[in-house]
């Protein structure tokens, strides 16, 4: 995560050892980094999904995701009458960084631009969960019109979660988000062991 350059850092994270199919996430966060002036192209056009797979790998994964799991198909049907655009994408492991992350990029064209990363290598229904995690941080920050930078963003965990200084960053979470998430693994590997 770039913490410098007047960005701006909150995490949200699963506890320590949570095991979705076999696999512990280590200390999976959720981060959102406002960063102000960012240039993002005006009136963006409204037609277009609002969640956006940036790889074939997060598009397969909003793909069944959005079928297995009545949780997460609930989530991106409320997230596609927001007026937040989510870019979807895998990166490289990387133990010094969350298995997932959220960032508020900016605001722009009457929307906020959040970008959600997800570690690549999970097995498909751990990061299905994650990417559940994921957008119901997504939805927190979507059903708050008024978080559109660090303040406010702070302000919105404070009141609906917990928040806490790690690393000079400021994190957070949301005992929602860690529900949702741990719904839609159980939704998932229901709908798994149900079509075997």
């Amino acid at each position: 995560m770039d913490h410098g350059g007047g960005s701006i850092v909150a995490a949200a994270r699963y506890r320590r050892g949570m095991v979705f199919g076999g696999w512990v996430l280590r200390a999976c966060c959720i981060a959102f980094v406002f960063i102000p002036g960012l240039a993002v192209r005006a009136g963006a056009d409204a037609a277009l999904p609002r969640i956006r797979p940036v790889d074939a790998r997060a598009a397969s994964l909003l793909a069944r995701g959005s079928r297995e799991s009545p949780t997460f198909a609930a989530l991106v049907a409320s997230l596609e009458q927001s007026d937040t655009i989510m870019h979807v994408q895998e990166r490289p492991p990387d133990p010094r960084h969350p298995m997932g992350a959220t960032r508020l990029v900016a605001r722009a064209g009457g929307f906020r631009y959040l970008r959600i990363s997800l570690e690549a290598g999970l097995p498909d229904e751990s990061a299905i969960a994650l990417l559940g995690h994921e957008l119901h941080h997504a939805w927190e920050i979507a059903r708050a019109r008024w978080v559109v930078d660090e303040a406010t963003l702070v302000r919105l965990y404070a009141r609906i979660g917990r928040v806490h200084d790690h690393d000079g960053s400021t994190r957070a979470d949301s005992s929602g988000a860690r529900a949702a998430g741990a719904k839609v693994f159980a939704e998932v590997r229901r709908h798994a062991m149900a079509s075997d």
